[in-house]
Order: structure tokens, then sequence, then C-alpha cells
């Protein structure tokens, strides 16, 4: 599946309520107790342990790391020194080193959190902490560096970039060695004064759940050497006892004394490994520098580190235990079971017969990987070894090979092992998921060097093949019939009262009679109960839509297992891209036994289905396991769920025993009043199934996570979801399969007709262009020299589409060669894509109705995502419509007729459209339907879209207008932001005004995330092939970045103007025959042209005209003189004119002005990219800045930032934020030059596209802040009341409306326009409608009352204050 930026997104995260739990969780924690937790959770604990003050910069993944720290800190949580730790969030990465640095050097022992670029920019203080021998511990969650596209998810670039820094780095591979070599890192640095950099993998391992064993503080305390703390102490910076840190050296000393740092270093694996025996000792483990796993004779090893050493581990379990089954089994009888249960090829059955050969393989698993100890990787080395193959988690293009291979081949000079043979290989970029099939190809691979695991290379053929190991590596293939028989599991239903509502419930439904639904579930369940000693490891995948709950429910499945049973468990949780309503899927595994499983789940033993729509677009059905478990949310009776399933389908679930049960979930949580939240009642349901405990204390621990999770938000809140739980026990019913049509005759699924697995998306758009665009890449030789060359043109979006983006979409992006993505190798992508996805996840649509219909366009207007369209039709274009087209007479246009258009595939069903239409009020213009009853719609859009009369409306309606503004296309549709989104109005918008001629510098964050995320582009084009091209850089440097762009922008654009200037200073008229005149009269006309051109030169709109029509010119110019030789009659100097005019025409695309902008959120504009963004406008330049002001964090989870408000309570400021707001504004217009607006689209829609009119024509900085409600306020009523909340924002005084021109100071005007009426709504009760307010008050009722009562004061002087500035 797509797996690209979220999240960084708000769903990947604990939210505040659930991290305010965190605290008492860990505080009931004793010493050797096992605890259900993820990898950040187990890093924050032990390093809070450790950790007097922490500077940090909130970063996806690694943020609940400090999310943790900021919460124990603020319930005055203890570190084993007896005090809270002292947390300070900086503006950036760097600013948090820098303060990190200071911290360390007055005295304290100091952490921080961080991953990937943001670990980068800590690099330069890196330096200097580790020159200056400082104790600091940064924990990292490694990610992805961002290359030719931004991947948030995990491997080892970012650490590999900081091996030189000086910092020791200590790698841990799964989350009970997080917690465990924590403490050695945190130790290990205070005793060696060698600063520590503790990594492992981002999402894989610091978002992966398992129970592990959690420290006492008192043992910590005990392990650490406290006169050597006082030590440190002793060598701060002090006025008692002044030193001099930092000074500069000449080349005399320098080179002397960093050398003589070496001795810190050479002591230093002595020291760690003192620290792991110390944990071996307590904890019954056996931690080393190196540590060997596998045969003692091994002869083919594989040298590793990370959440990979477990998958190899796990590989040498199997093939030991595989070799242990085959000498059990009669040859015969084997061969024959296993070939016809995959159906083998002789081929392929004899490859897999060499499986037996690899048991003899080993594993050295790397911990301390700076400074890298040769005497300790030699001896863990076992003698018998003939192959080595060292994995790298990271690409180093061009260079010979990987670091930690690098490091192996140097350690081994001059040792025994020095003639043995070393490979070395990559695997696993960006999570890329490496499974024991990927790893048994790597044992057998005794000479390929240089390769990659995971991926089809089919370019440079680095690739290992592992296909022959697919079969011999799949568990079930060495378990006989008879153990898989013992793991069935018997239902128990002991709790009556529950087993006579569940009677109650079904003979109400008339779903199913109570004893075959007990029969059915007793004949589903594979597992054993608790009592029975499970054998098994047990899967389970939950396929969820973003926002619907399925994450956190999964969260709370693998806690009351892990925390309530003796089993084992794990799980990890896989995303797409989109904001919300996009796909996740949780992995589950469960069982007695260790799970080293550090890779996604291929086949589960259960899979839940949150959207029966997943059945047609997914692969779901056929990724069960034989008599595995398939649970559906579907109302749909048995013969409609059958009839909706394919053939194929049915007959796999037939051959394979799969049981499929039922729940109306999505009718439960609407009559319970949870909306789309369905995960907590597929959890029950799942709970209900699969029966690993009894039902009445599951259900009792499922309504105590509720009460833990939801009690902040109060009483009503968790009684809904409690009533959930109790209607989703008595409501799970049996599906059974039709054997209709199945064709038993057929062995091979591949002859029976498949279902569509495309969805929705527009595959007869495709089809329809793909022969006539297919020659332009099929002859294409893909050599790696040639990659450049292959033309962009050539690659159009619909074969983007049907390569690239329908197979990502069916989740089978891993399945893509190399070769498939030569034309993107610098990252760049098609426009307009994101109107093939067509999603359809809305259950809901709006229809409009024509009666009543003011044709004022503000549902288009307000739309988040493009879906709604006015337009216009001529009669001849109305008589060709479809005939349920409902359409009505143009208001002042008789001729004419006006249309409301809806992309119901593409709707997220926010209902922003039906709340604004004035004609609701007495007529239902636009009323919220349900999908089944917009059929019609959909025809009737694609109609209108390619049959309209838009354009020649144009010249009707000023385009500066609401009204106006929607007969230009949006250039942002379909977007992936949430519905109801805040931020993606006034981005169409600006694209509806300017979006032909704009440059858009996008900050990362949410609104870089929604527009472009792998493979969906949400900007697209114009009739005329025109659109906004859009690039996003950094978080950090939008400003700079831009600031570039419009630079060398202007720079190519002078150079055509002088060219037009030489034509026009060096050409004469001529009288002289026809032809002469003609081109005479060419040449008045393009001087008058370029004459205009000049007059407007820094205003875009006219400028873009004129621009067309000089090129007009010049290449009618141009055809006349291919005819006729007149350069020598018309210039000066005729030996340039034809070559210049070659050279304008080539480089025409520069001439007209550019409209740059750049977007970006608060916390770019208010935090990390403020400098930037000053030193943007301190310049002047032309440039267009809009920031969608969400006044927090939002795409890492809600974290404050300095547009936060007084009293709103955030992530880092969960007892509500104590300072003033960022008037970003009021110091933006203390330059007075930059134009500076505040804007709420709800509020005044005028008011708002007059502002960015201003803003854009204005020649110098201009800077709109724009009023964007996000999902983490809390909207009560959620983000469905969005336009209305930006209403009673502008209305109590909380935001207010304002214009600064500078331009109006020329014309003798006041540059300053207040454009808010006096508040009318009360200031609290705004407040008390959102959750990061009301929430703080039902939390701390005094603080609250407190904070609201200065916010209100402020808010009224501000006020009265932009009264005065008129």
């Amino acid at each position: 599946m797509t797996t690209s930026l979220s999240h960084i997104f708000v769903n990947k995260f604990y939210s505040i309520t659930d991290s305010l739990h965190i605290f008492y969780e860990m505080e009931s924690i004793m010493s050797g107790q096992l605890k259900t937790m993820d990898g950040n959770m187990a890093a924050a604990y032990v390093s809070y342990a450790f950790t007097e003050t922490a500077a940090i910069y909130p970063i996806t993944p690694s943020s609940p790391m400090a999310d943790y720290t900021s919460i124990w800190a603020l319930n005055k949580k203890k570190n084993i020194f007896g005090h809270p730790v002292k947390l300070i969030q900086m503006q950036s990465e760097a600013g948090a080193a820098g303060a990190l640095h200071g911290m360390l050097n007055s005295g304290t022992l100091a952490a921080t959190y961080t991953s990937s670029q943001g670990l980068l920019l800590m690099i330069p203080n890196m330096y200097k902490i580790a020159g200056e021998l400082l104790p600091a511990v940064i924990n990292v969650a490694a990610r992805t560096i961002a290359t030719h596209a931004l991947s948030i998810f995990g491997d080892h670039q970012d650490v590999y970039a900081c091996r030189q820094t000086g910092f020791a780095m200590l790698a841990s591979g799964n989350v009970q060695e997080i917690m465990h070599l924590g403490a050695v890192a945190h130790l290990a640095a205070i005793e060696g004064r060698v600063p520590f950099m503790h990594f492992f993998d981002g999402f894989r391992t610091s978002h992966e759940i398992q129970k592990i064993h959690v420290w006492d503080y008192d043992t910590l305390k005990g392990y650490c050497d406290m006169e050597t703390v006082r030590a440190f102490k002793k060598r701060s910076l002090n006025p008692e006892r002044p030193v001099i840190r930092g000074s500069a050296q000449n080349p005399d000393v320098f080179f002397q004394i960093r050398e003589s740092s070496n001795i810190y270093y050479n002591m230093l694996p002595a020291i760690v490994e003192k620290y792991m025996n110390m944990v071996n000792a307590d904890c019954n483990t056996c931690y080393k520098l190196f540590n060997y796993y596998g045969d003692e004779s091994a002869e083919s090893v594989i040298i590793a580190m990370g959440s990979v050493c477990d998958t190899i581990e796990e590989t040498i379990d199997i093939l030991q235990e595989l070799k242990s089954n085959r000498k059990q089994l009669k040859y015969k009888a084997f061969k024959g079971d296993v070939k016809e249960k995959y159906k083998l090829s002789d081929a392929t059955y004899n490859n897999t017969e060499n499986c037996k050969e690899y048991s003899k393989v080993g594993l050295i698993r790397v911990h301390l990987y700076r400074p890298f100890s040769r005497e300790h990787l030699i001896k863990a080395i076992p003698p018998t070894v003939k192959v080595i193959n060292v994995l790298d988690r990271t690409k180093e293009p061009g260079s010979v090979s990987e670091p930690l291979y690098e490091d192996v081949v140097t350690a081994l000079k001059g040792s025994a092992y020095e003639n043995t043979k070393v490979l070395g290989g990559r695997y696993g970029l960006s999570s890329k998921n490496t499974t024991p099939v990927d790893i048994m190809a790597v044992f057998n691979n005794d000479s390929k060097d240089n390769y990659t695991i995971g991926i089809n290379d089919d370019v440079t053929h680095t690739s290992l093949d592992s296909s022959q190991y697919r079969y011999c590596m799949k568990k079930d293939y060495y378990r006989n019939e008879e153990n898989n028989k013992k793991d069935r599991g018997k239902f128990k239903s002991d709790n009556n009262v529950l087993q006579e509502n569940t009677e109650k419930s079904i003979s109400d439904n008339n779903i199913l009679k109570q004893e075959n639904i007990e029969k059915s579930i007793s004949d589903n369940n594979i597992l054993k109960t608790e009592k029975e000693n499970i054998k098994k490891i047990y899967s389970c995948k939950f396929w969820g839509i973003g926002a619907d709950g399925t994450v956190g429910a999964s969260k709370n499945v693998i806690k009351i297992i892990g925390d309530n049973t003796d089993m084992q468990v794990q799980a990890y949780f896989e995303y797409d891209s989109k904001k919300s309503g996009g796909l996740t899927i949780s992995h589950i595994r469960f069982g007695s036994q260790r799970i080293k499983s550090a890779y996604l789940i291929e086949n589960a033993d259960f899979a839940a289905c949150n959207d029966y729509s997943f059945l047609r677009k997914y692969d779901l059905i056929h990724s069960i396991n034989k008599n595995g478990t398939l649970l559906v949310n579907c109302a749909l009776d048995d013969e409609t769920f059958c009839r909706e399933l394919s053939v194929k389908d049915r007959k796999y679930i037939r051959d394979n025993n799969i049981k499929v049960f039922a729940i109306a979930a999505s009718k439960i949580a609407k009559d319970t009043g949870l909306g789309i939240r369905i995960g907590t009642i597929m959890q029950a349901a799942f709970f209900r199934i699969i029966d690993i405990m009894d039902m009445e204390s599951v259900t009792r621990y499922m309504k105590h996570y509720v009460n833990k999770t939801y009690s902040s938000k109060g009483e009503a809140v968790v009684n809904m979801n409690c009533d959930a739980i109790d209607m989703a026990v008595n409501s799970v019913r049996e599906i059974h399969i039709s054997d209709a049509d199945l064709m038993d005759n057929v062995t091979s699924y591949d002859t029976l007709p498949d279902r569509d697995i495309t969805g929705s998306i527009n595959m007869d758009e495709i089809s329809q262009h793909e022969n006539e665009d297919s020659d332009n890449c099929k002859n294409t030789d893909y050599r790696a020299g040639d990659a450049s060359e292959i033309s962009h043109e050539a690659y159009m979006a619909v074969d983007f589409v049907k390569d690239i983006q329908v197979p990502i979409s069916r989740c089978k992006g891993d399945e893509l060669p190399v070769s498939a993505f030569l034309n993107m190798a610098d990252g760049t992508l098609p426009v307009g894509t994101s109107a093939y996805e067509k999603r359809g996840i809305s259950r809901v649509v709006p229809l409009w109705n024509p009666d009543g219909c003011i044709q004022c366009n503000r549902c288009s207007f307000v739309c988040p995502h493009g879906v709604i369209r006015p337009v216009v039709l001529t009669d001849e274009q109305r008589k060709k419509a479809p005939d349920d087209m409902k359409m009505t007479v143009m208001a002042g246009e008789k001729e004419k007729y006006f249309a409301i258009i809806i992309s119901t595939d593409d709707c997220t069903g926010c209902t922003l459209c039906s709340d604004i239409c004035p004609g609701n009020i007495k007529n239902n213009v636009l009323k919220m339907n349900g999908i089944d009853k917009a059929g019609y719609q959909k025809k009737c859009y694609e109609y209108a879209m390619e049959n309209n009369d838009n354009k020649n409306m144009h010249g009707h309606f000023e385009r500066g207008t609401v009204k106006g503004s929607q007969f230009f296309s949006p250039l942002l549709e379909f977007s992936g932001a949430c519905a109801g989104c805040g931020e993606t109005a006034y981005a169409k918008l600006a694209t509806q005004l300017f979006g032909e001629r704009m440059i858009i510098a996008n900050a990362t964050g949410c609104s870089s995330i929604w527009a472009a995320s792998m493979p969906s582009s949400a900007y697209t084009v114009n009739q005329d092939k025109k659109g906004p091209a859009w690039s996003n850089s950094l978080f950090e440097d939008a400003a700079e970045y831009g600031y570039g762009i419009h630079l060398a922008s202007e720079y190519n654009r002078n150079v055509i103007w002088e060219k037009l200037m030489w034509i026009r200073d060096n050409s004469r008229k001529n009288n002289i025959g026809e032809v002469k005149c003609s081109v005479d009269n060419i040449i008045n006309e393009l001087g008058a042209l370029i004459n205009s051109y000049e007059k407007y030169y820094n205003d875009g709109g006219i400028n873009c005209v004129i621009s067309d029509k000089i090129i007009a010119k010049l290449e009618e110019y141009k055809d006349i003189n291919n005819n006729e030789n007149v350069f020598d009659i018309c210039v000066k100097n005729e030996n340039q004119m034809e070559g210049i005019i070659d050279e304008i025409l080539d480089g025409k695309e520069f001439l007209s002005k550019k409209s740059c902008w750049v977007f970006g959120g608060d916390g770019w504009a208010y935090d990390i990219g403020y400098g930037g963004l000053d030193h943007v406008a301190s310049t002047g330049a032309d440039i267009n800045i809009l920031i969608f002001d969400t006044e927090v964090y939002s795409n890492t989870g809600g974290q404050v930032s300095k547009a936060t408000s007084m009293g709103a309570a955030a992530q880092f400021a969960a007892d509500g934020k104590s300072r003033s707001k960022k008037n970003l504004a009021q110091m933006l217009m203390s330059y007075k030059d930059v134009y500076v607006a505040q804007v709420s689209l709800g509020a005044d829609m005028n008011q708002c596209i007059k502002a960015f009119n201003e803003a854009e024509k204005y020649n110098g900085t201009s800077v709109i802040i724009a009023y964007a409600p996000c999902i983490n306020h809390g909207i009560h009523g959620g983000m469905a009341k969005c336009t209305e909340e930006q209403k009673k924002a502008v209305r109590s005084g909380y935001w207010n409306l304002f214009r600064y021109n500078p331009d109006r100071i020329m014309s003798g005007k006041n540059a300053f326009i207040l454009d808010s009426n006096e508040p009318d709504l009360e200031y609290t009760e705004f407040l008390m409608g959102e959750n990061r307010f009301a929430g703080l008050a039902e939390r701390d009722k005094a603080r609250a009352e407190l904070l609201f009562e200065m916010a209100k004061k402020e808010a009224m002087e501000r006020y009265e204050y932009y009264k005065r500035l008129m």
C-alpha cells in the first residue's frame, strides 16, 4: 500500500487525553513487571530516568517520546535524581540542539528526541557537544532522508549521516532492547564522557507495540555512579569557578588537541560492556556489543543491526525447525503433501529441497556501532564461516559500498577472517518490508555483491532473486496436520447474562439461532484458550478507514491481550497518505512464543474489514489463511452479500474453510451517536469471535479503556462507547456463502472471473487514451545512461495512472520494478492525478435542487475538495445533456442555463456546502442524501465538465468576486485533506484567481501532504493545460526556497525582456509592397505590445495577457518571413533579428510575470520558518505568502506553537497555554512596506477574496494569515461546522479581519483597514465550543477561568488597538 507521509498524521500518535493516562500507567509499574507499550514509550520511559533537562522539536516519528516526557513532567513524575524533567520546545531542531548544548555546559544531564532531517539539523551542535565531551543522549527514531521525495518512514540514512560527529552510536532492534539498552546509553555517556545516539528503526520499532520488561527506577539509580554525575556538574560553566570553553585555535595545536580525545573512545567499549553485563545479571539477558545467534558451525552469516535482526533470527528458527521436521517425515509422503498443498511444479519443488542445506546459518547483531570494536566483532564470528553478508539499511549513491559493510571489511583485515568472502547488500529503505523469504535469499548468496533485497531492480539488476524460497519459508510448510488440529480452541459461553442477551438480540433481529452462532464460532476458533497454553502465533489484520477509530481500537486490543494474559503480543500500523478517509491496516500478532516477525503480515488468520468496498478493491479475502476468519462491517443479508462477491472469492472462501461473520457496525455507530467511528464496535466483535478470554472480562477491559480514553470528553461520550460495545457483542452473525456458480472442476484460480479491484478509479477514461498515447513510451530503451533523456511529455498522466497509480491504489506498489519509476528519478510527478482516484468514501453527498437556488456559488466557494462546480450551458448543450440532469435559466442570461454539478465519488461528506447554502432556509436547494440516491450525478458531472460555456462567462462576471471566481476551474481538486478541512478552500481559491501563472513553494506539513502524496497530485491544469507549478523543499525553509524561485524566475524573465527591447529599438517602418506592409503592421503592433508590456511589467494579470499576444505576433512575424525574406528591410541589424526571435520563442514560458507563492502552516510561519519568513519580508521581494493558521502543529499531532492562543490545550501544553499568541501580523506590519491581511473565509467571503486580489497585485512582499479550523481543535459538531466556526471566531473578537495595504499610502490614504465589526458574541461562548478550550475547563476549571479571562481581555484590547490604527 502507499506509505508516504502521514503522519505525520494525527491518527498516528496518541492524543493529549491518551498521553495524560501514560503517567498513571507508568506509575504503577514495579520492578520486573511486564507492560504492553510501543518503542517510543519505552525510549521515553528509560530516558526520563536519567534526564534533568530536555530541549525538543516535534518531528515524525519521534514526537511521542517528547510528548510522553512532557506529560510525565507535567504530572511531577520524578527521575532517579528525585526531580521532574524540565522540557522546553524550541523553534527548530537546530534550536533544540543549541539549547541542549547550553544545558549540558551549565551542568544538567540533558537529552533530546529526533529523527531524519531534524537530526541532520543538529549535526553542527553534535560536533561541538562531542568535542567538549558532554554526556548528551539523543534518542533517534531512525528515518528516511528526503531525497527525490519525502518519506517519513524508517531506515538508517539519518544516523549514518552522523557517524563522524563523535557521538557514540548504540542500536536497538526491538521494543525490549530499547528499554534495556536505553539505560546503557545514558549510563555509558555519564561515565565515558562521550555523548550517545541511541537509535532504533522509525515506525517499525518506534511504533510497534510489544509486551516487555520495564525498569524500576530504583534499579537504575543503583546502576548510576553518582560521583561521576557530581564530577560532571563540577565541570559546568559557573562564575564561581570560571573557565573558557570553545576558543578559536590555530594550526599549531588544533590537530593535537583533537587527537587527545582518542582515549575516551578507546575506553568506551569496555564501559558499554560493563553496563550491558549489569543488565544481563538483573534481567537474565545476554547483551553484547555484537551478539551471535545461530548454528555453532554456521557457514553463512549475516551481520546487521536494527529491527531486521529479529526477522533474521526468525528465519534461522524456521530453518532449524524445517530441518528437524524433515527428519521426522517420510520423504515420499512429505513430497506429495507439499506439492499438492502449494501446487508446486517439479522445478520449484526441487528448489525448496535446497532449504534443508541452509540450517548452518547465523546472525551477528550489531549493538555498538560507534566506536566500532574490531576485537568484539571478531570474537562473535563462528570459525566455520565461509561467507559473510552485511546488510545496510541505507544508500550512499556513488560509494563503492555501504557504511556497515566498509566497517566490517576494515575490521577483518589482518584477522583470521581476512580471506573470508564478505558481500554487502541494501534493504528496507523507507520501511520497505523485509521478510524471511528475503533473508533466505541472503543466506543463499555467495557471489553477488552490492545487491538489494525486497525490490525488483530490473534496471541495474542489483536484486537477489528470492522467489524460489517463497514456499519453503512459509511457516505452514513444516507444520503437520496433527499440530494444526491441536491448535483449535473451543468457544466458551459461561457468562449466562451475556448469553441470554445474545439469544434475545439474535431472536429479535432474526439473524441466526443461538446454537448455530455458537457452533460457527466454535468451529472457527483456531486459538486455544490461555489455560490451554497457546502454541501458535496468531496473526490478524484490521482493514480500516482513517479516522474511523481502527488504529486506536487495535491498540486497545493488543493492550488488553498483553496486559491480561500470559501471551506475547505485537502490533504495527500501516497507513496511506490521506489525512483522513484513507486506508489503515493494523497488523496484530499474539501467542505464547516470543514474536520476532519484524515485518508486515501478508496472510492473516483473522481479517476485519471496516468497509465492504475493500473486498472489491483489495486482495483482502485472498490474504486470509486456510481455516481463517473474515469479519465484515456489513448489513447485507446472506444472499446479497454472496451476490456481491466474485465467483473467485467465493470459491477461495469455500476451498479454504474460511468462516465469514458480519456486524452492522456503521448502524450501531450511528444509533449510539459515534458517527463514523466504528473501531470500538469491530474490536468487540473480534473478541466475541476469537474467544481467547471470557467475554465478561473482555467487556470489562474494553469499557475500562473507553473510560480512560474518553473520560476527559465527558460522561456522554463514555456511555456512547460502552453502549456500542454491548450492542456489538450481541450483534455478530455468520454469513453462509452460497455454493452456486462454483466450478469444482477448475483447479486454477487464474481461469476464474476476477472481481473489480480497481475500486472506483475511472478506468474508462484511462483506456480511451491508452492507444493514442502508448506509442510514446512502448519502444523506450531503459538504459541507465538514458534515464535523464526520456521525455517528460512522453509520460502522460494517463500512463502514470495506469502504470503507477492503479497498482499503488491496489496495494500492489511493492511489486513495481525500478524501471517503472525511471521518469520519476528526480521526484517529478504529473499533475491532476487525484481526479482518477474516485475514492467514494462518503456515504452521504449533496443533491442539488434548482428550485430556490439564487446562483450565488457560495457552495462551490467553501467546498474544501473542489467537488462542487457551477456550470453554464448553451441551449444546444442543454439539449444534449443527460435526461436527469437538473438545470435552470441563468440569471441575467435568458439563452444560457445554470447548473450545479457534483462529483459524488470525490465528495468527503463534510456538509459545508449544505450548511452555507442560503437556499436551504426555505427550500432544500442542497440537501445531503445517501450515495445510493445520487447515482445520476456522476454522468451529469462528466458531461458538464466536457460540455459547458464557463469560459465565455469569464467576461460577464468579475474574476475577483465570490460568484465570478467560481466559474474558473479550481486547479486544486480532490485532495487528501480531512473532510471539512479549513486550509484547502483558501488554496483552492488562490488557484481559481491566479492558478495559471502560479509557482508554489510549499512548506512540509498538512498542506504538502494533502496536496501531493504519492500516487496522487491534487494540483491540476485548466483547459489551456496551464496550472500551478508546485514544489516542496523542507519544513523550515519554504520562504527561502520560494525566494530563490522568485529570483530565478525574474532573472529568466529579464533575459527575454532585454531581447524584446532590442527588437523594439532596432525595428523600423517599411512601406514597400503588400508583404512589407503586413510586416510593417506586425512590427507596429509588436512595438505597441512591448510598450504595454513595459507599462504593466509588475501587474501579473495584465502582463500575462500581453505576453501571450507578443508571442502570437512573433510567431506570425516568423511565419511570414519563412515565405518572404523581409528581415533585411525590417531591422537595422538584420543578421541578429532571426536569431533573437528564435531565442524569445524558445524561452517564451519565461516571458510573463509569474505569481510566486509560499504556502505553509503556522508551525512553519510562527516557529521553525519564521526566521526565513522574516528575512524574505525584509527584502521586499514580490512574493505572496499564504499562512494556514490552525494554531497548532496539525500535521504532527497537535503540538503547541507560537500561534496557539492563550488558554488552549495542546501537546506540550496540556494544562493550557499560559502565554499570548504571537502577533505575527503586527510584527510584519512594522516593516511598513509589507502587505498584511487577516482573513476568515466563513466569516466574510468578500473580504477574503479582496485580500487575495490586493496581495497578489501588490508589488512587494504580501502575507495573508488565514484562520483555518482544524480537526485538532475538537470543534463541537465536527469539521462540518468549519465555516460556522470561522464566523464565530470573528463575531466573538477571537479573530480579527483587517488589511494593511501600503499601496494606499501612495494615494494619501490610511494603509490599515479594519474589516471586523464590534464583537456581538460572548468570547467564552466561542471558546467552549471547542475541546481544546472546553477540555481544559473540565480538567482544571479554576485555571481555565483565569486563562480565558486573560485571553478575553487581550482580545478586547487588541481590537481597540486596531481601531486606533484606522
